[in-house]
């Protein structure tokens, strides 16, 4: 039986799932910059639609390129 994701993916998982906290910082979004980079780059897109778990720090490294996110 699948286990209640709840108890997989808490407050304290959102907030330090990757080691650091989560909080739009420089290191945050320098560290999601390459990606956003390379959606430009591949994609060409005018538009996108961030729909992820995280806090938009690779949504924010897109508007810088030309892509309304």
């Amino acid at each position: 039986m699948a286990e209640d994701l709840g108890d997989m993916y808490d407050a304290q998982d959102y907030h330090i799932g990757c080691g650091l906290p989560h909080h739009c910082d420089e290191e945050w979004l320098k560290s999601s910059d390459p990606f956003a980079a390379r959606i430009v780059q591949e994609l060409q897109p005018h538009t996108v639609l961030d729909a992820s778990c995280a806090m938009g720090f690779l949504a924010a490294g897109l508007p810088s390129r030309g892509v309304e996110a």
